[in-house]
């Protein structure tokens, strides 16, 4: 029987007969959601350093804890072209924050965290040109043990970044991203002890308000900008391979100047570091030396301004190497 009307709309690939040889039409659009969900656990021990000699506390263990977390995100794609599409990504849960240096010693060190992203991803020149853009909205929170509040941060942005396959030897890579952080609550109390473990970080200091005693942070910075960090970057990587399992490539990455400290009275200058490896791969078998500020730029790295009011500026390493292997099984 001939199909109803109609029948083609609720159907829109139907299976061709057998014998008809017709290969089946497949939309260039669609629509996919990506769902996804991360559970992690954490415990943590706190001791009194050793050093300390005039603690009586001295190398014991004066606390323990963890935390149970998770992160859960849904990312929609429509693809509304063979090759565009268009993607979006929540995502919401409980992020591990160290401290500087990398400890975690308390519950402060888990913040609350949200991201909503959006963006366009295409794919030019028979498929050897990627390009993607986006904006996105960030918020974390978390608790601060010297102010015995929450800090929150707020970011807000958009990155692009691009990768290109001029020949099957050479490849491009290359991303550019402009970010603003500001303050979702005024710093406060950043510097003060009131645990023993916090003793090593005091250091006989005294228990000061390093809040905005001296008005500048209302002065010279009204919208309560993020300080530490450049709002300007970008990263350019030349890659060739020379056959045979060797590879070379290297580029520079750029960072913007910046404001070191929320008074805004501390200036970071911009920085052209150029970095480069060599590579080569055999089987399951990599070797790759890497080096890292090739030209010994003088450049200078900030720190977290929430730590302390008196923030450190340390200066960056001349050129380094780092020789790896990998074995893969």
């Amino acid at each position: 029987a001939p199909p109803s009307p109609g029948a083609e709309a609720t159907n829109p690939s139907p299976t061709p007969p057998a014998s008809s040889g017709a290969a089946t039409p497949r939309s260039p659009y669609s629509f996919r959601t990506f769902v996804s969900l991360r559970l992690e656990g954490a415990s943590f021990t706190r001791k009194v350093p050793g050093e300390l000699e005039r603690n009586a506390r001295r190398g014991l263990q004066i606390g323990k804890g963890g935390k149970n977390y998770y992160m859960a995100s849904v990312n929609p794609v429509y693809k509304v072209a063979p090759n565009v599409s268009l993607y979006a990504s929540g995502v919401y849960g409980t992020a591990l924050t160290p401290t500087q240096g990398g400890n975690v010693n308390s519950e402060a060190n888990f913040g609350e965290t949200g991201l909503v992203e959006g963006g366009v991803k295409v794919s030019l020149i028979d498929n050897t040109l990627f390009a993607g853009l986006s904006v996105f909205d960030s918020t974390r929170r978390r608790f601060n043990n010297f102010s015995n509040a929450q800090d929150g941060l707020r970011s807000k942005g958009v990155e692009f970044e691009s990768t290109w396959m001029a020949t099957k030897s050479l490849s491009f890579i290359a991303n550019f991203g402009v970010k603003e952080t500001q303050l979702i609550t005024r710093p406060g109390f950043r510097f003060g002890a009131t645990q023993d473990y916090y003793l090593p970080l005091v250091a006989g200091g005294l228990y000061v308000d390093f809040g905005d005693g001296n008005g500048l942070i209302a002065k010279n910075n009204p919208k309560g900008l993020f300080a530490g960090s450049p709002q300007g970057s970008a990263n350019l990587i030349v890659s060739y391979d020379l056959g045979n399992g060797f590879e070379v490539s290297g580029g520079p990455r750029i960072r913007g100047s910046y404001y070191h400290n929320y008074e805004r009275t501390i200036s970071m200058p911009s920085t052209i570091i150029w970095n480069g490896n060599v590579s080569y791969r055999r089987g399951p078998i990599q070797v790759m030396l890497e080096l890292t500020n090739i030209t010994s730029e003088d450049y200078f790295n900030g720190s977290d301004p929430i730590f302390a009011a008196n923030t450190i500026i340390t200066k960056g390493q001349p050129i380094e190497a780092k020789l790896n292997f990998t074995y893969k099984f």
